[in-house]
């Protein structure tokens, strides 16, 4: 029984944790996402441009709405809609006779400019929150078959070496990082690895990245070092750091304390970002 609730503990503070590996996960880098708009519709007018006498005016217009219409699924609302504006001064400068000029010699392309404008970005957003909730509901679902399958991993007939193993197993093939482990207290009460994946990680443990796991530990609180910034990063703005100073690493790496109600009884490292470990797929929170 000591066992099995020791495996209950660690399972509800996964669950608590797993919150947090999603938020990292759904993080999009939104300067990608802008700058692909800008590269689209670029790519689209240079496309069009040799033969804009004998597109005409409305083929230019369908074109340049399909490209809003790929990066709202791809990019999202925001890209999407400064993609719809971009257009619309490419399709004004480009393609609205006189050329090279933001005058508009005919009222009806004057019409049909601001037409285009208010339905590429309406049918933007429509088209982005259609993308937003099917992603939702993939990662509801993705969060139920996880809760299952550790919800049967602990009232089956398991030890609690079996339900860690499958714990970082499933956060390896669902968050897509590199390598995942738990670390637990030994009987001297320092952090030692009781579990990774895949099977051959390494189970020592460097003195900085020790550092780092019982701080988050100790104050129950996210900690970790991205490549980035070089540098720890703390969420939801914690302005107390590590102390230890850190060296430049190949992956990034994050800590989330394994907390009950009461305390916290281990930590979950989890490497390198989404869509870089094994299954190479995106997560889902839970």
């Amino acid at each position: 029984m000591g066992r099995r609730g020791g495996g209950a503990a660690v399972a509800a503070g996964i669950r608590g944790a797993w919150a947090a590996i999603a938020a990292i996960g759904r993080t999009p880098d939104r300067r990608r996402a802008y700058a692909l708009a800008a590269l689209a519709v670029a790519g689209a007018s240079a496309a069009m441009f040799p033969a804009r006498e004998a597109l005409g005016v409305l083929n230019v217009l369908l074109i340049f709405l399909l490209v809003s219409f790929v990066l709202a699924l791809v990019a999202g609302s925001g890209p999407a809609a400064f993609g719809a504006v971009l257009a619309f001064l490419a399709f004004d400068f480009f393609y609205i006779p006189p050329y090279y000029t933001f005058t508009v010699a005919r009222a009806d392309h004057v019409l049909a400019l601001f037409v285009y404008l208010g339905v590429a970005i309406a049918t933007g957003q429509l088209v982005a929150r259609v993308r937003a909730r099917t992603e939702e509901a993939e990662r509801e679902q993705r969060r139920t078959a996880l809760l299952y399958e550790l919800n049967a991993a602990l009232i089956g007939d398991v030890t609690l070496d079996a339900i860690l193993h499958r714990i970082v197993e499933r956060v390896v093939g669902v968050y897509g990082a590199e390598r995942c482990r738990i670390l637990l207290p030994n009987p001297d009460g320092a952090l030692a690895v009781q579990a990774g994946f895949p099977r051959q990680t390494d189970t020592a443990i460097d003195r900085q990245r020790l550092a780092m796991a019982t701080w988050a530990m100790e104050h129950r609180r996210p900690a970790g070092q991205s490549t980035t910034g070089r540098r720890v990063r703390l969420p939801h703005g914690l302005a107390e750091e590590p102390r230890t100073p850190l060296r430049r690493r190949e992956t990034d790496v994050l800590y989330l304390p394994i907390a009950t109600a009461r305390r916290a009884v281990g930590v979950l490292e989890v490497a390198g970002r989404p869509g870089g470990g094994a299954s190479g797929r995106k997560t889902s929170g839970c």
